[in-house]
Parts: structure tokens; C-alpha cells; sequence
């Protein structure tokens, strides 16, 4: 403990103040000695996709090895469902506009609504890492994917409930 450079030797008597600023300070600025060119380290354009998994671990004795990679359906389909949801919407506001009514005013408002929380949702938990100055890797995106997996079931639901409406 006497070579340690970084933690005092004497006691120190800080404010609260003095206190917080320092631990916002060490906040904000841990995120600048992170390694900026990792191996595994990602794009956030590169996510919806997963162009490359991060590996946890390898072993220094065999070719052994555990790493991070996603359901390649789950992500696709993610992906294919979110811009099928933007076309599907887009085409219902149009359609609306020119007052044909394919759904239910309440349909249309629950399909609006729970995918308006899904991609809101989504680009909140996205976005962000675009501005970000740091080291990115693939488990970032976690949060986003949980929104990108549920819009998958409200499309879902929403073709079903269209397909049943319609036959009637």
C-alpha cells in the first residue's frame, strides 16, 4: 500500500461538493482511457446486423473459445419487421389522408401507439452511440434489440388481427 500512486496516504477532508465534482469528473472521464481500436470493437451501424460477435474469452492452450454472437433469424427478422412496420404505417397515414379506412380507428391507434413505444424506444437506446467518443461493442445494442424484438410481435399480431379482419 506505500508504492500506491493513486490513493492517498493521508486522510482527505473534501466538501460534498468537493466530493461530487470529483466523482462526476471521474465519470465523464473514464470512458477517454478505454483502448479506442479494439479488436472486437464495433459500429453502431454495424449492430442491426451484427456484422461481428465480441469474444469473452479464449483459452491460451487450445483453440477454445466463448463468444457473444446473436440469433441471426431474431436479428434479420428484427430488422426486416422494423422497416415492414415503417412501410405498413406509412402506407396506412397515406391511405388515411385520402380517407380510405382499411382498420378500425382503435385498430390503427393500438398499432400506432405500441409501435410508436417500440421505435421510440428503440432509437433512444440506439441513437445515442452514434455521438458517443468511447469504445463500442456489440453488447451496447442489448437494450435497442429488446425494442426491435417486441415491434416483431406487435407486427405479427397486427398482420393476424388484418388477415382475420379482412375474411370477415
Amino acid at each position: 500500500m506505500v508504492s500506491a500512486e493513486f490513493v492517498p496516504l493521508q486522510p482527505t477532508h473534501l466538501s460534498f461538493f468537493q466530493k461530487m465534482w470529483e466523482l462526476q469528473y471521474k465519470m465523464l472521464s473514464v470512458n477517454q482511457e478505454n483502448v479506442q481500436d479494439h479488436v472486437y470493437s464495433s459500429e453502431p451501424a454495424e449492430w442491426p446486423l451484427m456484422t461481428r460477435g465480441i469474444a469473452y474469452w479464449v483459452s491460451t492452450v487450445s483453440n477454445a473459445q466463448i463468444h457473444l454472437l446473436g440469433n441471426l433469424v431474431i436479428w434479420y427478422t428484427g430488422t426486416l419487421f422494423l422497416v415492414l412496420y415503417l412501410v405498413v404505417f406509412a402506407i396506412y397515414v397515406m391511405r388515411r389522408h385520402r380517407c380510405v379506412y382499411d382498420i378500425p380507428h382503435e385498430t390503427f391507434d393500438k398499432f400506432q401507439f405500441c409501435g410508436e413505444v417500440c421505435i421510440v424506444g428503440y432509437a433512444l437506446h440506439l441513437v445515442p452511440y452514434f455521438f458517443a467518443d468511447r469504445t463500442l461493442f456489440l453488447h451496447h445494442y442489448l437494450p435497442a434489440l429488446l425494442f426491435k424484438i417486441i415491434l416483431i410481435g406487435v407486427v405479427v399480431d397486427h398482420l393476424d388481427y388484418s388477415q382475420l379482419y379482412s375474411s370477415k
